[in-house]
């Protein structure tokens, strides 16, 4: 299941959210729907579904069985179960942006970003290591064989488990002829209530507000109850979270330059994310 904008609310509310009985339940429930879905990046069958295609200066996954139908690429959304950890922790309403830097030359360009890791609790525990391997053998498919350095989506550091980084785009273009057909977010979902926590992220969401050419994403996550996380939320309900995520997968050849050496990049998008359980 994915959303491809968010919604203000949906679904119900749980009598108790937190109880052992129906976190167990919300949790068998979750994985046998995506142990059903030949995208699940710990199913066995992932590997037979999925294959690399170019699409302009990158490569992008799709479902093969899709790539078939369709005239043009569509991305493979793939999805997984993790822990959001509290370190690498950026996936706020503006991402951290303090100013510019190399990599995030304004913020009209930042992606806001998180990592997880294996989640605490079965069934998910023991698929997270299947997980893993599938997402480095999809890297291999498509890595340059005369580069050793690879970056982005899979965390792999000296005596710490190994983490998914995902990101999100939180600008996109202005396009008139698609809002008429995109449903209406409260005011607080809007740029001119968009919470920002640095001078130069205000300044710039100003500056942005006044060109009118782009347009704010909010992030397609939400609660337990199934509730859009308000902007302003995002660090309380998603970080310490176990959350279902779903998510495309692009692949960038990043030539040697200065003193950094050629390296293969992988990143992950997200098209949707769900608490499974809260913080």
């Amino acid at each position: 299941h994915t959303e491809s904008r968010p919604r203000a609310s949906a679904g119900c509310t749980s009598a108790d959210p937190s109880s052992p009985v129906i976190i167990a339940q919300r949790l068998l429930k979750a994985h046998e729907r995506l142990v059903g879905s030949p995208l699940y990046l710990a199913s066995p069958s992932l590997r037979e579904n999925v294959t690399w295609q170019r699409q302009g200066r990158a490569d992008i996954l799709v479902h093969e069985e899709l790539d078939a139908i369709l005239s043009e690429p569509t991305p493979a959304v793939l999805s997984t179960v993790f822990q959001i950890t509290s370190d690498d922790f950026f996936l706020t309403s503006d991402g951290g942006y303090r100013g510019p830097t190399r990599f995030h030359p304004s913020l009209a360009e930042v992606k806001p970003t998180c990592t997880g890791t294996i989640p605490p609790l079965d069934p998910f525990r023991t698929d997270f290591a299947r997980a893993l391997d599938n997402l480095r053998w999809l890297q291999d498919q498509i890595a340059t064989p005369t580069f050793h350095l690879k970056r982005g989506v899979l965390v792999e550091r000296p005596h710490q488990s190994p983490k998914l980084k995902v990101c999100h785009v939180l600008f996109e273009v202005n396009t008139c002829s698609d809002s008429a057909s995109q449903p209406t977010l409260p005011p607080e979902w809007s740029l001119d209530h968009w919470p920002v926590s640095s001078d130069a992220a205000r300044a710039e969401l100003a500056a942005i507000k006044d060109a009118g050419q782009l347009d704010i994403v909010p992030l397609p996550a939400y609660n337990v109850e199934g509730n859009l996380i308000r902007p302003q939320d995002y660090r309380t309900a998603l970080m310490g979270a176990i959350v279902e995520v779903h998510f495309t997968l692009t692949h960038w050849t990043i030539s040697a330059r200065a003193s950094e050496e050629p390296a293969d990049v992988y990143v992950a998008d997200i098209q949707y994310m769900r608490v499974l359980v809260p913080p």
